[in-house]
């Protein structure tokens, strides 16, 4: 019976070890490995549109900036520190996972007519989901959903602001 228990936490310790050196191959840090159990975002279930958001692209978000025919507020969800890395020229930074209607209230004072445009890291990042879907929910009329984020923005050569300029 005692030689049953030790192959069963054997095989239940081999399974957890196997996991752990999947994720942190996928994640490249060790501190990760446990911590995203389950919220990673898996290839492909990054949606192509969210409902109630318009979906922009680059050169359109770039033509619209530089024609500054609407006072869009451009909402980088990445973390802080791939936001001073790169991000679009006049863009603010509200990480994801601290993203709510009142720090949105911060800085659009509660104008739901505001345009906001919202992107992460690009098509297979998903961060940029959840606070797209909230700034609808809350009820914001005019939100932008950039698909492509920063990776889009940086294929087209579009300028960035931040430590890393290309």
């Amino acid at each position: 019976m005692l030689l049953v228990k030790e192959f069963l936490i054997s095989i239940i310790v081999s399974v957890i070890m196997i996991f752990a050196i999947n994720s942190l191959i996928n994640s490249g840090s060790v501190f990760s490995v446990f911590s995203n159990f389950g919220s990673q975002t898996k290839t492909g279930s990054v949606p192509e549109s969210i409902s109630g958001a318009t979906n922009i692209s680059a050169s359109t978000l770039f033509s619209e900036i530089i024609d500054d025919s609407i006072n869009e507020l451009i909402i980088d969800v990445r973390s802080p520190a791939e936001f001073r890395n790169s991000h679009i020229h006049n863009a603010i930074n509200i990480p994801s996972d601290s993203f709510s209607t009142k720090e949105l209230a911060n800085y659009t004072n509660n104008n739901y007519d505001q345009t906001l445009v919202i992107y992460c890291g690009g098509v297979n990042c998903g961060r940029s989901i959840s606070p797209t879907k909230l700034a609808v929910s809350a009820g914001y009329q005019k939100v932008y959903w950039f698909r492509g984020g920063i990776t889009a923005w940086r294929a087209e050569n579009f300028p960035v602001s931040g430590n890393r300029k290309k």
